[in-house]
């Protein structure tokens, strides 16, 4: 009978571990898939030395529902990306990133750091140049909260530096927005500003600006515990008003351009002429043959052109053979 009893028992504690290694081994991912780590906190679980799990994962806590606080203890599983202070009687206890922890009696998570990268694009209007061109500019940036990648993955504990950065970033964050606004608007301007709008236009010198941009933003949002990973310029252009102003002027250039090689080409034409008449004359032509010669080819080339006979009449059609024999007659 006894031996029968411990058969029994045996058989439930086997079936109770296979159970609790089965669930073990099932929840290990929220354990970084240790199946150890799984299997003492669902122990732990069970015994009734934790009430419980809290998770927090994208800046929020996804278990369990509802508003909170989760008293401890409890094992509360930060994921990548983020970090918690804890709060027990009114005091910080201490700030954490990515990892398992196992909260104490009373203690609870009060803030969650949300340490995955955050995009911003901005409008800046009125950018000057170098040479005084008023620009529009669209900036997107990428920034962080200035802890190191290992930490923010949970690879290496967060340093007493990154710690404080945390500490009070539940005053900072909901300036955030405000403070890497004025330092972008603060440092494109005076990037932009080392640049002549040729250069701006070309896109030579746009990675350059990006980089100075980017250093110079960070000088001025690391005491707030930002960092600024990536600026990229998406848009640079001058204001609409200038640009037509510069295509007007494009236009009257040209209009000046095109009056003016009319002129070179009526002085060349002119030049021509005059050749041909010391030629005429070098070959023995009197000057009434050269006028006989001169007038008898422009009136062919006008019987020949199809607009002048929208203003040569019939009639002035009908004298042309006696004006041509009284030229030919007259040059010979």
């Amino acid at each position: 009978m006894e031996s029968t009893l411990i058969a029994l028992v045996a058989t439930i504690l086997l079936t109770a571990s296979g159970t609790l290694l089965l669930v073990s081994w099932l929840i290990r991912d929220m354990y970084g898939g240790s199946v150890r780590t799984a299997f003492s906190h669902v122990l732990a679980l069970l015994t009734r030395r934790t009430r419980g799990y809290q998770i927090i994962d994208s800046g929020q806590t996804i278990f369990p529902s509802g508003d909170g606080p989760f008293l401890g203890p409890l094992m509360v599983i930060v994921r990548p990306g983020n970090a918690v202070s804890m709060v027990r009687g009114g005091q910080i206890t201490h700030v954490t990133g990515p990892g398992i922890y196992r909260s104490r009696e009373y203690e609870f998570v009060k803030d969650i750091h949300d340490l995955r990268e955050q995009q911003m694009s901005y409008t800046f209007e009125d950018v000057l140049s170098r040479d005084t061109i008023e620009m529009t500019a669209r900036v997107t940036v990428s920034f962080t909260v200035n802890v190191d990648e290992r930490a923010r993955q949970g690879a290496v504990p967060l340093s007493p530096e990154e710690q404080e950065i945390l500490r009070r970033m539940p005053m900072n964050a909901p300036q955030w927005n405000l403070i890497a606004h004025g330092a972008l608007e603060q440092a494109l301007r005076h990037a932009v500003g080392a640049f002549t709008i040729r250069e701006l236009i070309s896109h030579a010198q746009l990675g350059t600006l990006e980089r100075r941009v980017e250093r110079m933003s960070n000088d001025k949002v690391a005491p707030w515990g930002l960092r600024i990973d990536t600026v990229i310029i998406e848009c640079l252009r001058p204001k609409t008003e200038i640009t037509e102003a510069a295509i007007n002027r494009w236009v009257a250039a040209s209009n000046i351009n095109v009056e003016v090689a009319k002129s070179e080409g009526f002085r060349q034409a002119l030049r021509i002429m005059a050749d041909a008449y010391q030629d005429a004359l070098h070959c023995g032509m009197s000057d009434e043959g050269i006028r006989g010669e001169i007038m008898r080819r422009t009136i062919e080339q006008l019987g020949k052109d199809p607009a002048t006979k929208l203003v040569i009449t019939p009639e002035l059609k009908g004298d042309y053979p006696d004006v041509r024999r009284s030229i030919d007659l007259g040059g010979t």
